[in-house]
């Protein structure tokens, strides 16, 4: 609570939630363009993506992404039974990390096709 109170807090709370919104924007314009299914978080820092048809489980698809090109995203089914058919992408790297993660997805995508 008084971390809340501090007359230095909102300012603070400002700037990170711009960071992230900006994050995020930044993210779902390049899933968007992959063709990529999802929704937008709204209270959190991560994305849920539907994993392509063409795979049978988030594991494989993940497991083809690191393979393919170097890129670590988490296959849902470590979430639970519900997050089977997804992956997940974090908001919290550096946007310097960010945008070649989504360079690395985009390679990959080219790749597949």
């Amino acid at each position: 609570a008084r971390a809340l109170l501090d007359p230095e807090a909102e300012p603070f709370f400002r700037e990170r939630t711009t960071l992230f919104r900006a994050r995020r924007d930044r993210i779902a314009r390049s899933l968007k363009e992959l063709g990529f299914a999802f929704q937008l978080p709204r209270a959190s820092y991560y994305f849920w993506v539907h994993i392509p048809e063409s795979y049978s489980s988030s594991v494989e698809f993940c497991a083809d992404v690191l393979e393919r090109q170097g890129l670590v995203v988490t296959p849902g089914v470590g979430y639970g039974p519900s997050g089977e058919r997804f992956f997940r992408v974090s908001m919290t790297a550096p946007d310097t990390r960010i945008d070649e993660g989504m360079e690395r997805l985009r390679a990959f995508m080219k790749e597949r096709a």
